[in-house]
């Protein structure tokens, strides 16, 4: 099994925030690491950190608490947003300073391992359960620390308030992943709605409602940039025919078939639309009147080419050509679209009815 990239890492430490309000989760995580340095900054008035190696304690401590207190401030502000590595990172570093400032005021009765419930609280509101978990597993390890250099604790007291801390711990992770996750869903079945209100079901192209928004942003991009929008517009050549003779059915195969050779005409970033019926349409981006003539020419090849009726006979669309001129309304350039296809439409009738 190949080794994940960064980007795929990524992308899953995402996956496992899906549904949470990162903002809170930044907010709250700085929130807590101001609390914890100030607090250890005032308990450092009555249990300096000299125990352990003298003065030199306190270039640890001292700048530790300063720098948590800075990097805190920025995260409550917004101006510093940390990865979601460092958030899941955060909680065992505090338990580590933590740790570190128990030992340097000497164990004993030094109340700073009580700070513990900070990271712990932290990772109950804002990361998953199982690494929640891990989490109150650390501290409570980190809570018999002062054993380990000959301290003395009330192991019974220290046990049972650290297994109800990591119990309520926990418990606060399920519930709030809970509520990502029922918020995840509610996002995605707004997504797929959305994607859905946007996409034609027979063709599967973008619909009216798409092809609205995107004239407008189009129009917008050309007003801003000077370059030029230009509006194709199509329709089916005697498409009632075929669902008089054929069905109905059969006349959604076709739409189908001009759809597909329609948007394999269309090069990015032109984008082909179902407007209504048997029309489309096709937004051509930085292309005057003259190039959106080739695409219309190159549209109607692809069809007569690659499209037939359910008797085998030639399938042929009608095209029409508008540019965005400065100052022209999107009724307008509709209007002036829809007028350049009933013209080609109509000479096309002629020279069939002179043949």
């Amino acid at each position: 099994m190949s080794p994940t990239t960064p980007q795929e890492q990524a992308s899953a430490q995402q996956d496992r925030y899906r549904g949470a309000q990162q903002d809170l989760i930044f907010r709250g995580s700085g929130f807590l690491s101001i609390l914890g340095a100030l607090t250890s900054l005032a308990l450092m008035a009555f249990y300096p950190p000299t125990a352990a190696i003298g003065p030199v304690g306190w270039a640890l401590a001292a700048p530790a608490g300063i720098l948590s207190i800075v990097l805190g401030t920025l995260s409550v502000t917004l101006k510093h947003r940390p990865s979601i590595a460092s958030v899941d990172a955060s909680s065992f570093i505090g338990i580590a300073q933590i740790s570190l400032m128990q030992w340097l005021a000497g164990g004993g009765k030094a109340p700073y391992l009580q700070l513990l419930i900070l990271p712990m609280l932290g990772s109950g509101v804002g990361q998953p359960v199982w690494r929640c978990a891990q989490v109150a597993t650390v501290a409570s390890l980190a809570a018999f620390s002062p054993l380990l250099y000959g301290s003395t604790i009330d192991g019974l007291q220290t046990a049972t308030e650290f297994l109800l801390l990591s119990s309520m711990t926990v418990l606060t992770a399920i519930v709030i992943s809970s509520t990502r996750e029922h918020r995840a869903r509610l996002e995605d079945a707004g997504e797929y709605a959305n994607v859905l209100a946007h996409v034609d079901p027979l063709t599967g192209m973008p619909n009216r409602r798409a092809f609205d928004e995107a004239l407008v942003h189009a129009m917008e991009s050309s007003s801003r940039d000077g370059l030029p929008i230009t509006l194709l517009l199509c329709d089916v050549n005697a498409f009632k025919e075929v669902n008089d003779q054929f069905g109905h059915a059969a006349g959604d195969e076709v739409l189908q078939s001009i759809a597909q050779a329609l948007s394999d005409a269309v090069r990015r970033p032109d984008t082909a639309f179902r407007w209504a019926g048997d029309e489309f349409a096709v937004i051509l981006r930085a292309s005057d009147e003259l190039g959106a003539s080739r695409v219309a020419a190159r549209i109607r090849e692809a069809v007569k080419r690659h499209c037939r009726r359910p008797d085998g006979t030639e399938l042929t669309i009608g095209t029409g050509v508008a540019e965005l001129r400065p100052g022209m309304s999107r009724d307008e350039v509709l209007l002036e679209a829809d007028r350049a296809l009933f013209s080609h439409k109509a000479q096309r009738s002629q020279l069939v009815g002179a043949a």
